[in-house]
């Protein structure tokens, strides 16, 4: 019906059918610029939505061959663990009490343990060597050590403050203790 009662208005071209025609066309015009930017707004999803997917798909992908690559190195790192007596360190390593932390540590099992445990024991023995020997064995070494102990010993340590003058060596000590070490030997005094 509005229809019929426009035709006239358009046929005639009246001021109003102007003004009409040209507020239509402006909203075709908005229309039109609405359409485009809403296929411009699902061309980025679609294009964002690929990107995410191809992501997805590359993340899953690598999920894959990380639970592929461990499940491979499960029964090597058994056989790891067995070889080194159970002390290969796992998750939460360092977050152990100390005594569970020493029983876990790789330097406390396997080959480094008894090559440890061999050190130990040559040093021990060394040692015993040592206070076992007679005397007269020991003498000429330990002569020989004096000399360059005693050079060590003219030389200023760092860190170490000097007495100061008046109290250096045994001359600053009271009367009665040097009288008790006059008899003494010296440890310097081995030559």
């Amino acid at each position: 019906m509005g229809l019929l009662r426009a035709w006239p208005a358009e046929l005639f071209h009246t001021r109003a059918w102007t003004a009409h025609a040209a507020e239509v066309h402006a909203q075709l015009a908005r229309l039109g610029l609405a359409q485009d930017a809403k296929r411009a707004s699902e061309a980025r999803a679609a294009a964002e939505e690929e990107r995410l997917a191809a992501g997805h798909a590359a993340a899953l992908q690598a999920r894959d061959g990380l639970a592929h690559e461990a499940a491979r190195l499960a029964p090597l790192l058994g056989q790891m663990q067995a070889h080194a007596s159970g002390s290969l360190p796992g998750p939460g390593f360092w977050s152990q009490p100390d005594d569970a932390l020493q029983r876990a540590a790789p330097w406390n099992g396997g080959a480094f343990r008894a090559a440890l445990d061999e050190v130990f024991v040559a040093a021990v023995c060394l040692h015993r060597a040592f206070i076992m020997a007679p005397p007269r064995t020991l003498k000429g070494p330990l002569n020989a050590v004096a000399p360059a102990r005693r050079h060590l010993a003219d030389r200023p340590h760092p860190g170490i403050v000097p007495r100061p003058a008046g109290q250096a060596g045994r001359e600053g000590w009271p009367a009665q203790r040097r009288a008790a070490t006059d008899g003494v030997d010296h440890p310097r005094a081995l030559g």
